[in-house]
């Protein structure tokens, strides 16, 4: 099983983030974009992995308060582009307890640094210059934990199989 820890985003970030997605392609961006259902705020990427009722007791046992997370700016990682997220410092120290505890427990995972982004297309030809998101923000209450498949067109498909509440 293909792993992920994520939240999940509500349809106005979405609506958000699709229209960011129509101004890079009117400023020449190209690339493949992101369906709009599969946008989410990746916390830490687990890979195959095939006991998630081991993830989940990890995410249960590593709590953070409600949240808000804001979209702000955009960039890119070569040929990716992303919108940028605006994250509270909260975020920032569960992520990093979230990420030890998986390590403590022996589950892998994708140690890169936290870079709080949500990814709009990948294969991009250029960057457009003069990206400007909506100022749009989010109460976070919930963290998912997400398996990707591709469906029989070779397109991925992200399901939340589980989730935690933030108390």
């Amino acid at each position: 099983m293909r792993l992920f820890i994520a939240i999940c985003l509500n349809d106005a970030l979405r609506g958000s983030l699709v229209e960011m997605q129509k101004q890079a392609e009117s400023l020449g961006a190209g690339g493949k974009l992101t369906p709009r259902e599969n946008m989410h705020l990746t916390l830490a990427f687990i890979g195959e992995y095939g006991r998630p009722g081991d993830v989940l007791d990890v995410m249960r046992s590593v709590t953070v308060d409600p949240f808000e997370i804001e979209i702000c700016g955009a960039g890119h990682f070569g040929e990716i582009l992303w919108a940028g997220v605006k994250c509270p410092d909260s975020l920032k120290k569960y992520v990093a307890a979230l990420r030890k505890k998986l390590g403590d427990s022996g589950i892998p995972f994708d140690a890169k640094l936290f870079n709080p982004h949500i990814t709009l297309a990948r294969k991009i030809v250029k960057m457009p210059e003069g990206l400007m998101p909506q100022s749009t923000k989010m109460t976070v209450k919930k963290i998912s934990l997400m398996r990707s498949d591709r469906n029989r067109f070779g397109q991925m498909e992200y399901r939340e199989i589980g989730s935690v509440t933030c108390l």
